[in-house]
């Protein structure tokens, strides 16, 4: 049987369950501990996993590290994969910009929350993250404004990536406050994709 390793904490972890989840895909989802045991540091997960991290997946002989590697395999034969190249080109496009724009700038705002709190440059920090996260931010509310979903009318793999990036910013609200208050389309896209 398939294996998802993954944890809560880690949003790319979460889109990949999720997705398994949607397509109605059969793999055992493995909680992998990254705080206490370190599980994704140990010899024989670095033998499959070299990187170390999560998610990872596991088919076979086959192992995948990277959620979009991941989601990508997972996604070969369904139908949320467009048939049509430009369409494809376009997913593949926001796939792309995930990683440069939402990925990174909501990680200059969660790793201080979660692995910094105690440092004494703390607000700095925080305060730093969420001023770079604002163009970010606005890039998708503009999408959003105009779609139902980040490629238009049909719901495409970008979505399950953007997803948990930024609905933990709802989570994170007694920290950080509504980051998404002014982003008025991205929350009312966050409330469409309860429904999915």
């Amino acid at each position: 049987m398939a294996i998802l390793h993954s944890h809560q904490v880690s949003q790319p972890s979460r889109s990949c369950s999720w997705f398994i989840t949607y397509a109605g895909l059969s793999a055992e989802s493995r909680m992998t501990d990254l705080f206490a045991k370190a599980e994704h540091k140990a010899p024989e997960y670095v033998a499959k996993f070299p990187a170390g991290q999560v998610p990872a997946f596991e088919d076979g002989d086959l192992h995948i590290e990277e959620s979009q590697a991941i989601i990508r395999y997972l996604a070969a034969g369904h139908d949320i994969v467009p048939k049509c190249p430009k369409k494809a080109a376009k997913v593949n496009m926001l796939l792309a910009q995930h990683n440069g724009k939402a990925r990174l700038a909501t990680t200059d705002v969660f790793r201080p929350i979660l692995f910094k709190s105690e440092d004494p440059d703390f607000e700095n920090m925080l305060k730093t993250g969420i001023e770079n996260i604002q163009p970010m931010l606005k890039y998708y509310n503009d999408i959003l404004e105009k779609n139902k979903f980040l490629n238009g009318d049909e719901i495409s793999l970008a979505d399950f990536m953007f997803v948990p990036e930024v609905d933990q910013f709802v989570i994170f609200v007694p920290k950080i406050g509504d980051l998404l208050e002014k982003y008025t389309h991205i929350k009312a896209y966050l409330e469409r994709m309860k429904e999915v």
